[in-house]
């Protein structure tokens, strides 16, 4: 899956926190990540909220670590 992110340049979105545990373990990936912790009541935002973060945040994410929650967000470089 994260060679394919990678191949692909495409971003990783994911909800599992041993997930992101992994990434700054392993040293990081090539590809960010956006780590969503959104409650239940929040999901109808989720897709316009994600596609608004990426789009406003290209840049900055390249290579990165970000956890996204309903109003806020937050991006980590991933070791090198």
């Amino acid at each position: 899956m994260i060679e394919r992110a990678i191949d692909e340049r495409r971003v990783l979105l994911t909800e599992d926190k041993e997930f992101g545990r992994l990434v700054f373990a392993s040293g990081g990936t090539a590809s960010p990540v956006i780590f969503i912790r959104y409650p239940a009541g929040a999901r109808g935002r989720l897709a316009v909220d994600v596609c608004a973060f990426v789009i406003a945040n290209e840049a900055a994410i390249a290579q990165s670590f970000a956890t996204l929650t309903p109003g806020r967000a937050r991006i980590s470089r991933l070791p090198v």
